[in-house]
């Protein structure tokens, strides 16, 4: 059925399909599960990567003036040149992974491309996480217990930042984290003694709390994201049932008197010609005693269907109630009109409507009008059509009035 038989202004926006299973987050297990229904998963999983990369935006500012910190610091241990060449790199990944983020949000991608861009990101800014946790092996001075200490307050940094500014992705979470954990909590091993140990076992405690701690912020993010898709889903269909005729799906009494309204002053305007057709199907009483209400709605969609089907783009249909319809012809000028509604009038009298094993023909009667220069509502338009239709009722049924 096509959308634009409607009027834009009187049709409610579609939204994203939306699947009949539950939205996961990702392979998770069945504690992280979000059992919403009818939720588009790949929707959520994009504002899900929106977040994330609005929580790495502030990296523009702090990422470059963390590595030069971090840099000036590792030059009391490693030659000037090896620091000066590791804030380079940092300076460098930080450009590529930023510049990701800017080229993501001027795409404003569609839900189908998500996974495309969270490989995109996971690898932009899993070089970025690399590179920082690379400090525990190449960085790490055996026997300089400052040198330990330093590097392990900058694992202990990015594990908490990682927490705060990754968990809206759980994909991208999972990414950023291990690395900078196994690093971390693998590195001490390699020293003798208690302390290093008890390193080790406390960077593996607090790993297992910051991960922990950034699914809940997770599960948390995902929830309101689910709410708020389930709450533009029904903004929608309640928008839809406001303005469309549940049982053929165009537009409702209601919806085009506004439509109407609009047009006309658009086309009083613009001194542009605009015409209606009254449509109502011939003894549809009859239909209805004979074959059932089944068979009588199964008339009306179908009648509405090929109606719509000789409309033109920017045409508006509705259905006025019972056998009744009104299509408004923006920039059609009565004779025009007339031929529409003469080919509409002849492809349903040669059309036959089958339902369960049942055939009926119907007819149906039409009334013409033009908007005059001294029309200024749509009720005028609409009486005009009215009594033209029962004037083609009256003269035999089965034919276009226009006077």
């Amino acid at each position: 059925m096509k959308q634009d038989a409607h009027s834009p202004a009187i049709s409610a926006p579609t939204s994203q399909p939306f699947s009949s299973g539950p939205v996961s987050s990702g392979p998770v297990s069945s504690g992280l599960r979000i059992d919403i229904d009818n939720l588009d998963e790949a929707e959520v999983r994009l504002q899900q990567l929106h977040l994330y990369v609005d929580n790495h935006q502030h990296d523009r500012l702090l990422a470059p003036m963390l590595a030069l910190i971090t840099g000036s610091v590792l030059s009391i241990w490693v030659t000037w040149q090896v620091a000066a060449l590791w804030m380079l790199v940092a300076f460098l990944i930080t450009r590529n992974y930023l510049r990701v983020y800017n080229n993501f949000k001027q795409a404003d991608p569609e839900a189908a491309d998500v996974v495309k861009w969270e490989r995109r990101i996971a690898t932009a800014h899993g070089m970025h996480m690399l590179h920082w946790g690379g400090l525990c092996i190449w960085a790490w001075q055996p026997g300089v217990f400052e040198n330990h200490i330093f590097i392990a307050m900058i694992v202990l940094g990015l594990m908490c930042a990682t927490t705060a500014m990754s968990s809206p992705s759980y994909r991208l979470f999972i990414r950023d984290m291990a690395p900078v954990v196994i690093i971390g909590c693998a590195r001490p091993l390699f020293e003798e003694g208690l302390l290093y140990h008890a390193m080790s076992a406390l960077s593996v405690c607090f790993s297992i709390l910051m991960v922990n701690v950034g699914l809940q912020i997770h599960r948390n993010l995902l929830r309101m994201l689910c709410l708020q898709q389930e709450r533009r889903q029904l903004i929608t269909e309640l928008e839809n049932m406001a303005t469309t005729d549940a049982l053929t799906g165009v537009s409702n009494r209601r919806a085009f008197i506004q439509c109407a309204s609009e047009e006309i002053n658009r086309s009083r305007r613009y001194e542009h010609p605009l015409s209606l057709l009254m449509i109502d199907i011939d003894h549809f009483k009859k239909v209805n005693d004979t074959f059932g209400h089944a068979m009588g709605d199964e008339v009306i969609k179908q009648v509405a269907q090929m109606i719509e089907r000789d409309c033109r783009h920017n045409d508006r249909l509705a259905r006025f109630g019972g056998e009744e319809f009104a299509v408004l012809l923006p920039e059609s000028e009565i004779c025009l009109a007339e031929l529409t509604a003469e080919r509409i009038r002849q492809r349903i009298e040669s059309t036959e409507i089958i339902k369960e094993g049942q055939e009926v023909r119907v007819t149906i009667s039409v009334g013409v009008a033009e908007l005059s220069a001294t029309d200024q509502h749509i009720d005028r338009l609409l009486d005009v059509a009215d009594k033209r239709l029962y004037q083609a009722k009256n003269n035999g049924r089965n034919r276009v009035e226009t006077a």
